[in-house]
């Protein structure tokens, strides 16, 4: 009977090894790697799925509005309301691409880093940057369409061969690479093999010991493809798909931050070499920076909104004073 279920080594568990010892002997994969910080960094990880966590709690307030009618642009033109609501739609759109901005670029960061490390990356990293880098096009998703949204409602057309649509283009076209190259490597699986990289740790994520990964094959195809319809779909005309392309994304969110998070813990004591990746090192540092950055941003740009809100409820109150006013004195002078 094995004292680890799933695990090959037969008798009672061995005592006084260490954590990462008796992980080792539970696992499936014999080699998974090296460490990589810039790519499996907590830092790095922590930094995505904040960008996009922030990305969709804008979006979902915006989307909140929405539903409540508060982004509709109903009063007369060159009325203080009027202004107010174009305000509204101008702020809340510039907040959606701020975090989009910086994560996009991120994200595209990111993929250029794995190209140029690619000759000594196993499929564990691959694995594990496709969840990381599938949150930058989850939030990219629901900002488009709703930015998108408040410019329409503005009267302003989208710019598709504008700068922001540009590394929109480009994140797809390598999303789309690093999925074929993962489904490839996935492909070559070999949990024997002597040298590195060949596979990883599934605990958490599909059946642990099968002689293919078809689960994880299975996982990255579906979540690729969807991923990349999703994207065009927001790009191209997804104003009519709001709501759904919302939980959508929030449902992806769940998913790949689950995954980024199980797969990077079932493998973190297998790792080999010298490098850990759970070191907050000038990289991991850097890029929380990114994230902290960003929500300033939005912060001082919410800030302001707020402060111009209220001196708006001023102007309305006044607005209103003179126009009641100008009734007066048309009733007076009529009679």
């Amino acid at each position: 009977m094995s004292f680890f279920e799933g695990s090959s080594v037969e008798g009672p568990a061995p005592e006084g090894l260490s954590v990462a010892e008796t992980e080792k002997l539970k696992a499936t994969c014999e080699s998974v790697g090296e460490g990589f910080p810039d790519i499996a960094g907590i830092g790095v990880m922590v930094s995505f799925a904040g960008q996009a966590f922030l990305s969709l709690a804008i979006t979902t307030y915006v989307f909140l509005l929405s539903r409540s009618g508060s982004l509709e642009i109903e009063h007369e033109k060159g009325t203080e309301l009027y202004r107010r609501q174009r305000k509204r739609l101008k702020a809340f759109s510039q907040m959606l691409m701020v975090g989009n901005d910086s994560q996009m670029l991120l994200g595209i960061a990111y993929m250029i880093t794995i190209w140029t490390k690619q000759d000594n990356i196993g499929v564990y990293h691959l694995r594990l940057a496709f969840d990381t880098v599938s949150l930058v096009g989850v939030s990219s998703i629901v900002a488009v369409v709703w930015t998108t949204f408040c410019h329409k409602k503005l009267g302003q057309p989208p710019h598709r061969l504008s700068l922001r649509y540009i590394a929109t283009y480009i994140y797809a076209i390598f999303f789309f690479a690093l999925t074929i190259v993962l489904i490839t490597h996935l492909l070559k699986w070999n949990e024997t093999s002597l040298e590195p990289g060949f596979c990883y740790e599934t605990r958490g994520t599909s059946d642990a010991g099968t002689e293919a990964p078809d689960t994880e094959i299975f996982y990255a195809a579906v979540t690729g493809i969807s991923l990349q319809g999703f994207m065009i779909t927001a790009l191209f005309g997804g104003q009519k798909l709001r709501k759904p392309l919302v939980i959508s994304a929030i449902l992806q969110f769940i998913l790949h931050a689950y995954m980024m998070v199980t797969v990077r813990e079932a493998n973190q004591p297998l790792l080999e070499g010298t490098e850990r990746e759970d070191a907050w090192d000038f990289g991991q540092t850097t890029a929380l920076a990114l994230l902290g950055l960003s929500s300033v941003e939005v912060g001082k740009r919410a800030w302001r909104y707020w402060q111009w809100s209220q001196e708006s409820d001023n102007r309305v109150i006044e607005e209103g004073r003179q126009m009641k006013f100008a009734g007066y004195e048309q009733s007076i002078y009529s009679v």
